[in-house]
């Protein structure tokens, strides 16, 4: 491979890690919406941040798919590549990248939590419902007799 067109590889790899950088920012705004969706118990809201989310993480991975062989390539040429200009500057959209995606996840594991402990707390409160509504059912039965066993009473009586 050509120092040309090592260099052009770094360009074109250079492109998509931008492009992807803005798609992992408009992620990342999703993400933090979603934190604070799922703080506020907005399902509507967290299923519509949900769908945004999806069609981003397409728009990647759709990239993603086009780069592979360019990272390939300067991987395979990796020694050489790092002695062109445009390697740093590659190099810091990468870690760029890697941050941004560690904040995404990070941020998604937090969702993940609230909504796990959202989930926990509707349960409990469901069978504590369900343990109250069998108490005042049982209550109802002493309380408010059945018409048969009324008239067994008013017949001793």
């Amino acid at each position: 491979m050509t120092a040309e067109e090592l260099a052009q590889g770094l360009t074109t790899y250079g492109a998509g890690l931008q492009a992807e950088l803005a798609l992992l920012h408009q992620l990342e705004a999703l993400a933090l919406a979603q934190h604070e969706a799922s703080q506020a118990n907005a399902l509507d809201r967290l299923t519509r941040i949900g769908d945004d989310r999806a069609r981003l993480m397409a728009a990647l991975v759709r990239i993603e798919h086009d780069l592979k062989p360019v990272r390939e390539t300067i991987a395979a040429h990796l020694a050489a590549a790092r002695t062109l200009p445009l390697f740093d500057e590659v190099l810091v959209r990468h870690r760029q990248a890697g941050d941004l995606v560690a904040r995404i996840l990070d941020s998604d594991r937090q969702v993940l939590r609230q909504l796990q402990d959202a989930e926990q707390a509707r349960r409990e409160a469901a069978h504590t419902i369900e343990a109250g509504e069998a108490t005042l059912a049982a209550y109802r039965r002493v309380i408010a007799p059945t018409v048969a066993s009324v008239g067994l009473v008013d017949r001793r009586g």
